[in-house]
């Protein structure tokens, strides 16, 4: 008899505990113990239909005629919205597209045209609304179009595309566009220009050696003058620091005047 006693208060503590582990989980669990989910279960009632804009009016753009001369083509990526009317509203370039040579030419022309497109517009549940949209305006030269070789046309282009390069830090792409500048003509501002780059990525022979390319086209050239030197610096020459410091200096170039080497 108290052995069944025993065991009958065992039982009991079990299932006590038991209920106390399942209330624990409802107070965890927000959908556990027949709760209903805090949240709103869509229906087909709530579904909402889309249907994108249509282009129905496309302009071709104007041709940059420099880029034309040379044969250069280009793909303009624009954000822009297209509005209920189906107005094209607020066009920007793409920033992180593919850099094109003349690409500020292609850019002005693509911005131009495709404010003059016209679109059906974007429809949500049948009715018209603004959307933002992407659009793509190519530029491509008519077979047969004859190319003029203009070789220092196409230098400065390769210069322009390299400084592009250079501010969002592509700097290898960079070095390529300014060396491919000097195969077609040898202007002091490509070397002067991928010197930097060499200087910056600590590369102090190969800037020493395009400052000096460039000072032979250039020789009144104060700031050539002062990065030369502190590349020499870097390289412990502080003979030819000092002098190309004092040159630079006399050239009026101000921040050369206050360098020396240590």
């Amino acid at each position: 008899m108290k052995q069944l006693t025993n065991q009958i208060r065992h039982l009991f503590s079990f299932l006590f505990l038991l209920s106390f582990l399942l209330w624990l989980t409802c107070l965890g669990e927000r959908n556990a113990c027949g709760q209903e989910p805090d949240q709103e279960i869509l229906t087909a009632d709530h579904e909402q239909q889309m249907t994108k804009p249509v282009k129905v009016k496309s302009p071709s753009p104007k041709y940059p005629k420099v880029a034309e001369y040379i044969g250069e083509e280009c793909t303009v990526i624009i954000e822009t919205y297209i509005d209920e009317h189906g107005d094209v509203r607020d066009p920007k370039v793409f920033p992180d597209g593919e850099i094109c040579l003349f690409q500020n030419e292609f850019d002005e022309a693509a911005l131009e045209a495709v404010q003059k497109w016209k679109f059906k517009p974007a429809l949500l549940d049948g009715k018209p609304v603004e959307i933002s949209f992407t659009l793509t305006v190519g530029f491509k030269l008519k077979s047969g179009k004859k190319r003029i070789d203009h070789p220092e046309l196409i230098a400065q282009a390769y210069i322009n595309r390299g400084v592009a390069y250079f501010k969002k830090e592509q700097y290898e792409k960079a070095i390529d566009d300014y060396t491919t500048a000097m195969k077609y003509w040898s202007y002091e501002q490509a070397y002067g220009n991928r010197a930097y780059i060499h200087y910056m990525l600590k590369h102090y022979h190969e800037a020493i050696s395009d400052y000096t390319r460039a000072l032979e086209m250039a020789p009144d050239n104060g700031k050539f003058y002062f990065f030369r030197g502190l590349s020499y610096v870097e390289l412990s020459d502080c003979e030819k620091a000092r002098n190309d410091f004092a040159k630079s200096c006399s050239l009026d170039y101000i921040r050369a005047c206050s360098t020396t080497c240590p």
